[in-house]
């Protein structure tokens, strides 16, 4: 089982500052399933890794989980904001 850490602010929002290790998925490529969004997302079991998606404020996170549990990815965690 992996963990995977989830920063879904935009890309600006990312570089200022973000959790050690996370990978930046903005929520609007996700929304738009883009190929990066897509190849980030083929990577993780849906099954067995954990996911743990963190925003600005938790609200874009909430979004993102909703989103994910609907994609049938089992352990999606909301972390909440950063600030």
């Amino acid at each position: 089982m992996t963990t995977y850490i989830l920063d879904v602010r935009s890309s600006e929002e990312y570089k200022s500052s973000h959790i050690e290790n996370a990978i930046n998925l903005p929520v609007d490529e996700l929304f738009d399933r883009s190929k990066y969004a897509l190849a980030i997302l083929k990577n993780i079991d849906k099954e067995n890794d954990q996911i743990k998606v963190y925003c600005a404020s938790g609200a874009r996170a909430a979004i993102v989980k909703s989103i994910l549990e609907f994609m049938q990815y089992k352990n999606v965690t909301n972390m909440g904001g950063l600030n």
